[in-house]
This record gives C-alpha cells, sequence and structure tokens, in this order.
C-alpha cells in the first residue's frame, strides 16, 4: 500500500523546495559573476576577482545549511535589486 496523502505531499513539498533552491542560487551565482570585481573591492590591496569566487562559495555554503535544516533557500539579493 502507498503512503497516506498527507505524508507523500510532504515529500513532494520539500523536493520542490529544494529544486527552487537550487534554481535561486544559480540566479544568485549568475548575478555575483555579472558584477564587476571593482564593486568587490573593499580596498586597493584586495583582489575583486578572488572576493567574488568567496562571495559564491559562501553562498553555497548558506544553501548547504539550510538544506541541512530543511529549510528553503532565498536570495540575498532584494527583489529587483543590484548586486
Amino acid at each position: 500500500m502507498g503512503l497516506p496523502i498527507a505524508i507523500g505531499a510532504g515529500i513532494a513539498l520539500r523536493g520542490a523546495g529544494k529544486a527552487l533552491g537550487r534554481k535561486v542560487l544559480k540566479n544568485v551565482i549568475k548575478r555575483i559573476k555579472k558584477t564587476p570585481n571593482k564593486k568587490f573591492t573593499d580596498s586597493p590591496a584586495k583582489s575583486g576577482r578572488k572576493q567574488k569566487k568567496k562571495a559564491v562559495q559562501q553562498q553555497r555554503e548558506i544553501k548547504r545549511k539550510f538544506d541541512a535544516k530543511g529549510d528553503t533557500y532565498k536570495s540575498p539579493f532584494k527583489k529587483g535589486g543590484k548586486a
């Protein structure tokens, strides 16, 4: 016999949330990569390219933590805003 509808629906919703989180992460990474390196340098000694790589790595870490807790990852950018 199959799973009760309520349990099956809960599993499906969590799966949909993970898929949505992957798409959101992909868009966040795309936005970070499109942002000019100059925007990521807060001092002349730091490389913008390295800071961008670090930002992408941090977002992936944050998403992993959200997934581990069972939460849905949301974009750190305001809707319609720029990086």
